[in-house]
């Protein structure tokens, strides 16, 4: 489980690293994303299935998701890793 949680972590790094973030941005909001992978790590679909309820902050979100594009570290995992963990998931998009 903890490789699992490191690739996790380093994609919310890399994906805040893209972020813009709106001005002003109240800092305990959040957005969730369903995101779909395939088997080398290129985001294929994405949707918003959690609101922050800002659309500023929705669309920045997902602005750096797209430019993010592909999590390398997907393609070096077991396909039953992946299959259980990362063909789709839940990112939790936040400020903080």
């Amino acid at each position: 489980m903890e490789l699992i949680d490191l690739i996790s972590q380093k994609v919310i790094l890399d994906i805040q690293k893209i972020w813009i973030s709106p001005n002003n941005q109240d800092q305990n909001i959040y957005a969730e994303f369903l995101l779909t992978l395939d088997r080398t790590g290129n985001i294929k679909s994405m949707k918003l299935v959690r609101s922050s309820g800002v659309g500023a902050f929705d669309r920045s979100a997902q602005s750096a998701i797209r430019k993010y594009g592909k999590i390398e570290e997907i393609s070096k995992l077991d396909d039953r890793t992946y299959q259980k963990y990362f063909s789709e998931f839940t990112l939790r998009f936040d400020p903080k």
